[in-house]
């Protein structure tokens, strides 16, 4: 498995996990962070290993549309990303007013 797709669907299951019924967010679940096959889950939930592979792909698209439409990983990690450069950047106090004033424009506060 490819471990950029891996993350990117980590990252959308994190942000997107309130949004899928809870067989969607249970067997992603299994199949990405706890490394389960599709047989263990099929077995598990008295399936084929074809239908987990279904529901996996159809959930991995709704995940990806969710994004697509709310952009809220995005938001995220760019807003990590600013919060680093703050805490970790060697800049001086101007360019971390100017940093922090990011973030207040991406959270839109």
């Amino acid at each position: 498995m490819d471990i950029e797709k891996n993350i990117q669907i980590c990252n959308l299951i994190d942000t997107y996990e309130r949004l899928l019924t809870n067989k969607q967010r249970d067997i992603l679940q299994k199949f990405y962070y706890y490394d389960n096959s599709l047989s263990e889950i099929a077995e598990e939930y008295g399936t084929t290993r074809q239908a987990v592979s279904d529901l996996i792909k159809r959930t991995e698209a709704i995940l990806q549309n969710y994004e697509l439409k709310l952009k809220l990983n995005e938001k995220y990690q760019e807003i990590l990303s600013l919060v680093n450069d703050v805490l970790y950047g060697d800049f001086s106090e101007k360019e971390k007013r100017k940093k922090l004033n990011e973030i207040i424009d991406c959270v839109g506060a």
